[in-house]
């Protein structure tokens, strides 16, 4: 595979990630002071899904590279959003909301976590 074809594997996939994000935060983000940005978290936790899905979908020497850069690198990373979280969490502090701040980054990592590796774990399993 060409570089020229993993940068538009990664362009186009990049290009639906950031729309399906876009919708989700549009959607659901609602006033960071009011209430938990659903939007963002949802957003990071089908990323986290997707991403163990694909990454370990990729352990399988029968699905090709493009899958991987179109799906995992474009797709999963563009859907994510750390720089959202972060200026969330930032917000969040700033107000001193210091309860709802640590539920929120807490659960963004553990449940972020627990969706990626639990498909990348069970997919690794039955595809190497």
């Amino acid at each position: 595979m060409s570089a020229l074809s993993d940068i538009l594997c990664v362009f186009l996939g990049g290009c639906f990630g950031a729309m399906l994000r876009g919708f989700l935060s549009a959607r659901f983000d609602g006033n960071i002071l009011e209430s938990y940005p659903w939007g963002t978290f949802a957003a990071n936790m089908a990323a986290s899904l997707l991403l163990g899905i694909g990454m370990g979908a990729m352990l399988s020497p029968a699905v090709p590279r493009a899958f991987g850069m179109f799906f995992d690198v474009g797709f999963c990373a563009a859907l994510s959003t750390f720089s959202s979280l972060a200026w969330q969490i930032a917000e969040l502090l700033r107000n001193k909301f210091y309860a709802r701040t640590l539920v929120y980054a807490f659960a963004t990592f553990a449940f972020g976590l627990v969706l990626f590796l639990i498909p990348y774990l069970v997919f690794g399993v039955f595809m190497a």
